[in-house]
């Protein structure tokens, strides 16, 4: 991918036509660089690079540390798209605990497409119990279900239904 530096990528999503490649990895929750690229899909196999449109760098309202001295919740492995909007979900840890999971997740929307400044994500939900790490989620293509992917030290597969208003699904 030209004009994009790969510093810890997560995760990749379909928006509107074109490609959104989370750079939200975090794992020392000291990352003030976080942002996500978008790029044109490809539209053939044997494409092999493409341009980065823009970078939209982000930032999570709820941080005031880097790191945070209480819990570490701003690591983003999952990223997907939804009515519009890319949302991300964050795990968690104990602070200075890299190896150590967390159990609890939040879920943030992006709101705004600045090119120029930062985009403070809104907080949208939380949820305290997923039993591990979450590392992957995707809504189905009618938007009715949410899947969220957990690993360690529970495995599961979480469904949320489609919130009758807005988008808490926690």
């Amino acid at each position: 991918v030209e004009n994009a530096t790969l510093v810890d990528w997560e995760d990749v999503t379909v928006l509107r036509g074109d490609l959104y490649l989370s750079d939200m990895g975090n794992n020392l929750n000291r990352r003030k660089d976080l942002g996500v690229y978008q790029v044109p899909e490809p539209q053939s196999e044997k494409v092999t690079s493409v341009k980065a449109k823009r970078f939209l760098p982000v930032e999570y309202p709820d941080q005031h540390g880097f790191p945070p001295l209480s819990g570490w919740n701003f690591d983003c492995e999952a990223t997907f798209a939804w009515n519009g909007k890319l949302y991300f979900i964050t795990k968690s840890r104990p602070p200075f605990r890299v190896y150590v999971q967390g159990s609890s997740a939040g879920l943030y929307r992006l709101d705004s497409e600045h090119t120029g400044r930062v985009n403070v994500l809104t907080k949208v939900d939380q949820i305290e119990d997923l039993g591990g790490w979450v590392t992957s989620a995707d809504a189905n293509p009618e938007g009715t279900l949410l899947a969220v992917l957990v690993e360690s030290p529970i495995q599961s597969v979480w469904l949320f239904e489609k919130p009758e208003e807005g988008d808490r699904f926690f």
